[in-house]
């Protein structure tokens, strides 16, 4: 009995020394996807929205923001504890090659403190000032050096008003190089539903591999998880089988915490596929209550042109070093096909770095039966 009081008291005591950063992030992951229903394809990272407002949050050396702090998980952490959590992440992102870029830019009037640089260094997010009269060219500029991928739309000239006091960028870029190893490439044909027609199929190029891998098969869901190679990362991948990536990401939480088997020698047959974005993000945070954050005035009315928040994420899966081959299924292999419509998460158990769902894909060809 009192091993059992002293086990519960340890665990009591780690859960509520834990953060709790998974809810803010999976809480923006599905406020921005609902607003992005219409598209084909979906893609964020919500740790560097998180990395941003942790800098918001620790640039100001006293009197800090007690509601942002609450919607980011982190009351009651001081600053050495905030800083260390993000700087072991960001480290982790380095180590698989992820190209981030996060920045903060002020007017040019604006008094950037010794401590906001500090905070900057440590937190890994730039802090700079800026003419805003012509700052929509030279933030595409510096995201266009910075991750080497642009969007066109990123930064408007009308989006930057005389109200506005701050604009945040952050740009995400990865192609992926997992654990498990890809062998070869080949186009595989899929069924296409379409009803009073011909039976039609259509192909797309896919990567096939060999290995240790953990999956799950319901018939509400089949999901599978590919670690990376120097971390604990892992991309999760979830296919509904009502075809619904929506229900996923409106419930990503129950979906993450999904048990999967672990599998020594699966056949992985997986999708080469592009998926980017560029997101506004002002209305989103805007809903979490972070008033100090949006407000032009001391009496916080909610101005949401007073900080533009922008974000560029592309992921892009390929094949490294493969060669064209014909796959041909083993019966006595056990297979794991990767279709769309499918959701991904890039995640370790303290962050989700990526999330996002891709609907269809544009086939290579189609053919008739």
């Amino acid at each position: 009995m009192a091993k059992l009081i002293i086990l519960y008291i340890f665990l009591s005591l780690f859960v509520a020394s834990g953060w709790s950063t998974y809810k803010f992030e999976i809480d923006i992951i599905r406020k921005l996807n609902a607003e992005h229903a219409n598209s084909t394809s979906f893609v964020i990272s919500p740790f560097s929205i998180h990395q941003a407002l942790a800098m918001l949050y620790l640039e100001k050396e006293s009197r800090r923001d007690y509601q942002l702090a609450k919607g980011l998980g982190i009351t009651g952490k001081g600053s050495e504890q905030i800083i260390s959590h993000f700087d072991e992440a960001y480290h982790k992102l380095i180590k698989e090659q992820f190209i981030l870029a996060n920045h903060i830019f002020y007017p040019e009037k604006f008094n950037v403190t010794q401590h906001m640089k500090k905070m900057s260094d440590e937190l890994h997010v730039d802090v700079a000032k800026l003419k805003f009269s012509n700052a929509g060219n030279e933030i595409t500029q510096w995201m266009q050096i910075a991750i080497q991928e642009v969007n066109s739309d990123l930064m408007s000239k009308t989006a930057i008003t005389d109200k506005t006091k701050l604009i945040a960028v952050q740009g995400l870029f990865l192609e992926p190089k997992l654990k498990f190893r890809f062998l070869t490439y080949f186009e595989k044909a899929f069924p296409l539903n379409m009803p009073h027609l011909v039976e039609t199929h259509y192909k797309i190029k896919m990567m096939y591999g060999q290995g240790p891998v953990s999956y799950i098969v319901t018939g509400h869901v089949d999901g599978v998880s590919i670690p990376f190679p120097k971390t604990n990362l892992k991309m999760k991948i979830f296919m509904p089988a009502s075809g619904n990536n929506q229900e996923v990401l409106d419930n990503l939480n129950e979906y993450l915490g999904l048990k999967m088997h672990k599998y020594n020698k699966m056949n992985l047959l997986m999708p080469i596929f592009t998926v980017d974005k560029t997101l506004d993000l002002g209305k989103a945070l805007e809903s979490f209550g972070f008033k100090k954050v949006f407000a032009k005035n001391v009496d916080f009315k909610l101005n949401t042109t007073a900080p533009i928040f922008k974000q560029l994420s592309a992921l892009r899966v390929k094949s490294h070093n493969m060669f064209p081959f014909e796959y041909q299924k083993h019966d006595h292999h056990k297979e794991f096909v990767i279709k769309p419509p499918f959701v991904f998460v890039i995640k370790d158990h303290k962050h989700i770095y990526m999330a996002g769902r891709v609907d269809t894909m544009k086939p290579r060809r189609y053919f008739f039966n």
